[in-house]
């Protein structure tokens, strides 16, 4: 019989050796690819990065406006006079390197459909042990006429019994009423605590910010924080009152609310010109049934929405197993209850601000900042600053949006700041690219990299026996785990001369000692502290810090993991090493140490200013226009 179109063996075992199939096409899933009949998806998702990209938002722009009978998704969401709860869930945050990371196998599927659009098909062969990958094939395989096989690798499932697994088989809406007591329970420290202050006074200048990763900041006067530099001292020298409403985070330093409660009094009493408090503190018995209000209407509505019964395909894909979680939780689980308090918690402490208060906050576009910019809107406060503090990443989908979100404006449009306040010229083009209003964007200093204006260029003597690697970990432990693990690969006489520093992320909790060959000093101080100690720095590729090691001026080496996109902020940076394995990262090391001076050169990235003019007009002048 002859057979009309080609054959596609995909393989997404990355750590397995892939076959080398006869008559076929080999794509690789999640790896790169040394030969040249062999094809990889991840290669290719950086060549039509652009295109993908558009294809994702537009996605989710589509989806938002799914019409179910003679109402789309947005206005099915209705909760607020002028707000639709659409904006506060997992599948508009689009948290693709943390809370959603499925995105990415979507993204590799869209990059699949491109591949083969012009192709004659006629069978496709998965190798995964993935289900909902094999599900998502098989129904896009049918409606294309093509033949499907899937070959199934069963992973290892660790049958070890715990409370969070009992707790995360329970039913959503049965997690979300557990979860807002938990909370209720777990913040009592916080939530008896006084806002008579708060209530009373005018304020002015209001910062929303986390209180968390404090110990690098200034833990008696905040006249320095690890998210707002300097600012807090320049206000204050000004003479000018400040209001800071804190979102509690436990950490290393604050591991519980009772540590965060007697820190909070701490900053009050040390400090005449800024009042703390923490968001928490505004719960009562008004937030609590407005909370419980809210979850029942939004459950009425997601019963109507029946969206597995309605969910569209997109580009003959069924993408709903990969999203139902999200939109369960978003509506009726874990996330639906922390956004519904957010909301309820800001609008109990807003209602006592007036509409000339000027709100600033730390843009991520979570759901918290959709819901303080929700409740500002309702109560007429229109001067609101969200300020990316940190670095822009091409594949961090959070922080963009199709187009049409920024043009197109009625009741259920995006909720945006009215200034979106970036710390470089990079940020600003990259936000410019996608449509974001140009008078809307204001140039400012960065803050959390303005010690990079103090630390001088240093020369490195690189003939000395021992050389120092600075290890930067990750927010996640897997991203961390692969990046140790090609470092532990290296040759026994390397890793010899080297004396290697580890700096974990603050909301890190990994074991390194599962890596016990690796001698490793582990330090938290902060980074620029560790930089002059440097003479190469390692990352991971999320890791936004190497964009502090970049600015510094040091060789940077980053792993470029083919499981996950290239989140990172130096993607296609010339002077950036990328590597995807042991010897690549071997031969980089050597060729830098066989020079003997190395000099690090500041790179400018960041706008940096000791007076922070560019703050200084924004919060005293252009806001208030």
């Amino acid at each position: 019989m002859k057979i009309n179109g080609s054959n596609i063996i995909i393989w997404d075992f990355p750590d397995k050796e892939f076959p080398k199939p006869k008559n076929a096409e080999l794509l690789l899933w999640r790896s790169f690819s040394s030969h040249n009949e062999v094809v990889s998806i991840p290669e290719l998702i950086e060549k039509w990065s652009d295109c993908i990209r558009n294809d994702y938002l537009n996605w989710i722009y589509q989806l938002g406006n799914h019409k179910i009978g003679d109402k789309n998704i947005k206005e099915f969401l209705f909760l607020r006079s002028s707000f639709s709860i659409w904006w506060l869930g997992l599948i508009v945050e689009k948290s693709n390197f943390s809370k959603s990371i499925y995105i990415n196998e979507i993204i590799r599927l869209l990059t699949f459909e491109k591949y083969i659009k012009n192709k004659k098909i006629y069978k496709i062969t998965l190798y995964t042990s993935n289900k909902k990958l094999i599900n998502t094939f098989r129904s896009f395989c049918n409606k294309k006429g093509f033949i499907f096989d899937s070959i199934i690798s069963k992973e290892k499932n660790k049958a070890n019994f715990s409370l969070k697994k009992l707790f995360f088989l329970l039913p959503f809406y049965c997690r979300g009423i557990i979860w807002f007591a938990y909370k209720i329970i777990r913040n009592f420290p916080l939530i008896i605590k006084n806002v008579k202050e708060w209530k009373e006074n005018k304020k002015e200048f209001i910062f929303v910010s986390y209180l968390f990763n404090m110990m690098n900041s200034d833990k008696e006067n905040f006249l320095f924080s690890t998210y707002w530099g300097h600012l807090p001292k320049k206000i204050k020298d000004n003479k000018t009152y400040t209001y800071w409403l804190h979102i509690f985070v436990k950490d290393k330093y604050l591991k519980n609310s009772n540590q965060a409660s007697k820190l909070i009094d701490k900053l009050n009493k040390n400090n005449n010109y800024q009042k703390h408090i923490t968001l928490y503190s505004f719960m009562n018995m008004r937030v609590f049934y407005r909370v419980f209000i809210d979850w029942i209407r939004i459950f009425i509505n997601f019963k109507k929405i029946a969206l597995h019964k309605n969910f569209p395909s997109y580009k003959n894909f069924d993408f709903w197993q990969f999203y139902k979680d999200d939109w369960y939780d978003s509506l009726i689980g874990i996330n639906a209850v922390d956004n519904l308090m957010y909301l309820n918690l800001f609008q109990e402490a807003f209602r006592y601000c007036d509409s000339s208060s000027v709100i600033s906050y730390l843009l991520e576009n979570q759901g918290w900042e959709i819901a303080l910019l929700s409740i500002c809107k309702s109560f007429n406060i229109d001067k609101t600053i969200g300020f990316a503090h940190s670095s822009i990443r091409y594949w961090d989908l959070r922080n963009f949006y199709d187009k049409r979100e920024y043009s197109y404006q009625n009741i259920f449009s995006l909720p945006r700041p009215k200034v979106l306040a970036v710390n470089s010229n990079f940020a600003l083009e990259e936000y410019l690219k996608f449509g974001y209003p140009r008078r809307q964007i204001k140039l400012v200093e960065a803050l959390r990299h303005s010690y990079l204006r103090k630390i001088k260029i240093l020369e490195k003597d690189l003939s000395r026996k021992k050389k120092s690697l600075l290890v930067l970990g990750d927010y996640e432990n897997n991203n961390t785990k692969d990046q140790l693990s090609i470092l532990n690969k290296l040759p026994p006489n390397i890793l010899k001369e080297l004396e290697i520093i580890y700096k974990p992320h603050p909301a890190s909790s990994f074991d390194i000692s599962i890596f016990p060959s690796l001698s490793m000093d582990l330090r938290d101080e902060p980074i620029e502290k560790l930089l002059p100690l440097s003479d190469l720095v390692y990352c991971g590729i999320v890791t936004s810090a190497a964009v502090d090691a970049f600015s510094f001026g040091a060789k940077v080496i980053i792993y470029n993991d083919p499981k996950i996109l290239n989140f990172s902020p130096l993607r296609k940076f010339d002077e950036v090493s990328f590597i995807m394995d042991p010897m690549q990262l071997e031969e980089v090391i050597i060729k830098f140490f066989s020079r003997n001076i190395y000099t690090a050169t500041q790179r400018a990235i960041f706008e940096l200013s000791e007076d922070l003019p560019l703050w200084k007009n924004l919060l005293y002048k252009t806001i208030k226009i």
